[in-house]
């Protein structure tokens, strides 16, 4: 063999080196996407077996509120049925997409639920109640947790599916990209709060004292704190305020400040 067929080869060689190695880095970071899903599935499960022992309890106090009650159980028939799709394909974006969207509706079924439970103070006092909504709030941070590490992990597929040249094995392999799992779907919940300021002009007590009530302050006896040395009949009283000292005549019109 010359030695361009060498060359040729070898090139040949490292190209398809170079293709399983992507490859492989693709597969790994998949399966990623999957275990950090499990961990998801974990605490969602945990949260579906919650869910009914909440709404019994809230059953005994909530006798007018059935269709409350009955939104929460079919939300949370729906999101169990969603993450059982999702289960079997995480990676797949429309599996991902139908979760997200039947988590939200059980989360504002939840939330509908609790506001109604306010109304009630025999039931938020209940202590079976307080317990399970405690497990259902540290729940719920927990598959907080899972999520961003969930979609940590599809960034970083997706980052290394979209990049050149592994977007060359990314596409003859079928990589598809993954859907990361979002906590809010409408536009209300993703838009940031506007908080609005308003300014007040400054204005001096001072000022807005009239004339009347500014002479009578002007006459009036030495605040709390002064100092005042009484003086002989007829003499007045002369009082020290810091580095000042402010006399007070008998028959004078006014205060004067000596120094």
């Amino acid at each position: 063999m010359t030695t361009t067929g060498w060359v040729l080869l070898a090139i040949v060689a490292a190209l398809l080196w170079w293709a399983i190695a992507a490859y492989n880095r693709l597969v790994e970071l998949r399966n990623r996407i999957a275990n950090a899903f499990g961990q998801i599935d974990v605490q969602l499960k945990r949260r579906y077996d919650l869910i009914p022992n909440l709404v019994e309890v809230a059953r005994g106090y909530l006798q007018h509120e059935a269709s409350t009650l009955q939104a929460v159980i079919e939300a949370r028939s729906q999101a169990q049925g969603a993450a059982a799709v999702a289960r079997a394909a995480p990676t797949n974006a429309g599996a991902v997409g139908g979760l997200s969207m039947a988590e939200g509706v059980l989360g504002a079924s939840l939330g509908r639920l609790m506001a109604v439970s306010e109304r009630y103070p025999e039931l938020k006092a209940d202590a079976t109640m307080q317990q399970l909504s405690e497990e259902l709030a540290s729940t719920e941070n927990r598959v907080g947790f899972a999520r961003q590490a969930f979609n940590d992990q599809v960034l970083d597929f997706n980052n290394a599916a979209q990049q050149f040249p592994a977007l060359i094995v990314a596409r003859l392999a079928g990589f598809a990209p993954a859907a990361m799992l979002a906590s809010t779907q409408s536009d209300e919940e993703r838009r940031a709060p506007r908080v609005q300021f308003k300014y007040v002009k400054h204005v001096s007590r001072h000022a807005l004292l009239g004339p009347t009530t500014r002479r009578a302050q002007r006459n009036a006896a030495p605040a709390a704190g002064v100092r005042c040395r009484h003086r002989p009949a007829g003499a007045g009283r002369a009082c020290l305020a810091g580095a000042g000292l402010v006399a007070d005549g008998a028959g004078a019109a006014g205060a004067a400040a000596v120094s």
